[in-house]
């Protein structure tokens, strides 16, 4: 069956897919399936361990299941996180299209990072994911001959940290790229502002 305008359920289910999300809603969706994946993929089969023991993690599926969660949701959130920026570009295009006027966002989230910066940050992520991931299991290994504050740091945060910074680096670098172009855009069409070429006036949302 279909509806008045000749549309089929499944045709109209299909054209709301996927659902529209602001910027700030890609931001912490990112924020929250990182650190979701962040957790399972570090923590969770510990948890497990404690919770039902090794007989338990026998069960058909657990293992499936956990390594997939570990697998799929640490660089999924870090994809929403890192596209958020682009998100939060295109909006600002918008905004002076529509009001020839730069408007300040009512929140932190995402925050307001030009391309070069988000270029910079991607490198260093990167850079500092690949010596971690490289490195972290010698260096614990050898931390792991005497107790220090360094190598406990190193054994709580090291895993995290390698698996969030290296996919959150290698998004962020070609992203910087496509937000260049955005905001490239964005400052051509806003280049008769009142105050110089590639200017405006800004204004504060209330």
């Amino acid at each position: 069956m279909s509806d008045s305008t000749g549309r089929t359920p499944a045709s109209t289910l299909l054209a709301r897919l996927p659902p529209r999300l602001s910027a700030r809603r890609l931001f912490w969706s990112g924020v929250v399936l990182l650190v979701t994946g962040v957790v399972v993929q570090n923590y969770l089969f510990l948890a497990l361990f404690a919770i039902v023991g090794e007989d338990g993690l026998n069960y058909p599926g657990v293992s499936t299941v956990t390594s997939t969660l570990s697998l799929l949701l640490t660089p999924l959130g870090a994809g929403f996180l890192v596209v958020s920026f682009v998100g939060r570009s295109l909006e600002r295009r918008r905004v002076i299209s529509a009001r020839r006027v730069s408007v300040a966002p009512r929140t932190i989230s995402p925050p307001a990072l030009t391309a070069p910066v988000l270029l910079i940050i991607g490198t260093l992520l990167t850079i500092l994911g690949t010596v971690l991931t490289l490195n972290l299991g010698q260096w614990v290994s050898e931390m792991a001959t005497h107790t220090s504050i360094a190598g406990d740091l190193l054994s709580i945060f090291g895993g995290p940290l390698q698996s969030a910074l290296l996919p959150l680096g290698l998004f962020l670098v070609p992203t910087s790229f496509v937000v260049r172009l955005i905001d490239a855009e964005t400052d051509e069409r806003a280049g008769d502002g009142p105050l110089g070429p590639g200017t405006l006036p800004h204004t504060t949302r209330r």
